[in-house]
């Protein structure tokens, strides 16, 4: 899953992709620079609602808004955001309509 969503965000030219882990105890799939804004995405192929990586991130570095793309609908809730996997092909417009929280 993440190799398609990775060669989905080529296409789209993103720009470099990169990820976050820390210390082996949490991880970010993707860290995005869209607009001058990091973006922290990560990746779920199933209904598993955990996000305790993406928590961690923004326990760190406090992004706006974090997001998850997995099989799940269109949903936010305060800061997160999930976005289902079909929408990764146009992921890049999708994040220039929400603003940051």
């Amino acid at each position: 899953m993440i190799n398609f969503v990775a060669s989905e965000l080529t296409a789209l030219n993103i720009g470099e992709l990169f990820y976050w882990t820390s210390k082996n105890d949490a991880e970010v799939d993707f860290i995005l620079n869209i607009n001058n804004q990091i973006i922290p995405v990560e990746v779920k192929s199933g209904l598993n609602r955990n996000i305790k990586s993406l928590r961690s991130y923004q326990e760190k570095y406090h992004p706006g808004i974090i997001y998850r793309l997995s099989p799940r609908n269109f949903m936010q809730d305060k800061e997160f955001i999930n976005i289902p996997l079909y929408a990764v092909s146009i992921l890049h417009e999708i994040l220039k309509t929400i603003p940051s929280v």
